[in-house]
């Protein structure tokens, strides 16, 4: 089979696109892709909605997003405000921002600096790091990660509401109101985080 280059596909200004298969894709306008997006970097500066899954090796994120699929890459990171309907799969996971991903989270890296509300149905990953960013000011009590379930082999939580942690080694810091805590080496808790149950397994 021939093989043929991978183009670029560079949105600036107001401007839309079909889904396909690409080297490089920058939006730095207010852009729209129609279809799944395959390439090896996705960037996005400005304001974009995706219609269809995004597979890339890097998925770069910072201003605001919605991606009506799923994302997967070798690296995803979330600066601005995203929003991902399906679930996020990659080696690691940053995210600094508000985001929203309706289905599972799934990295070996997951870091997480809240500035802003999130909400995630699951996260699994080895290493799982939730931390409130260094400008949270006044209203920082509202500003929590929202998970049904978060389960990891390593897991410090902060500011975090969620129904079950599960893992290795758990810290529940500050912030943090968990229904059930399960662990099976080490579970630490701050005196100012609530946890209903914990149990070691």
């Amino acid at each position: 089979m021939e093989h043929k280059a991978r183009h670029d596909l560079s949105l600036s200004g107001v401007g839309s696109a079909s889904g396909g298969t690409y080297h490089d894709v920058r939006i730095n306008g207010v852009g729209k892709v129609h279809g799944d997006l395959e390439c090896v970097h996705c960037r996005v500066d400005g304001v974009a909605d995706i219609y269809g899954n995004v597979k890339a090796t890097t998925v770069q994120i910072r201003g605001r997003a919605r991606v009506q699929g799923s994302v997967s890459g070798d690296e995803v990171r979330l600066e601005g405000d995203t929003t991902i309907d399906g679930n996020c799969e990659a080696e690691t996971f940053h995210a600094a921002g508000a985001f929203r991903v309706d289905g599972l989270v799934n990295a070996d890296q997951v870091s997480i600096r809240l500035h802003g509300s999130a909400k995630v149905k699951e996260i699994g990953g080895e290493h799982i790091r939730v931390v409130k960013h260094h400008k949270f000011g006044l209203f920082s009590r509202f500003k929590k990660l929202t998970a049904e379930t978060i389960e990891g082999d390593d897991v410090h939580l902060e500011f975090t509401k969620a129904d079950v942690v599960r893992g290795n080694r758990v810290t529940i810091g500050p912030g943090c109101e968990i229904e059930c805590v399960e662990y099976r080496t080490d579970f630490q808790q701050a005196p100012e985080a609530r946890v209903t149950e914990s149990r070691k397994l």
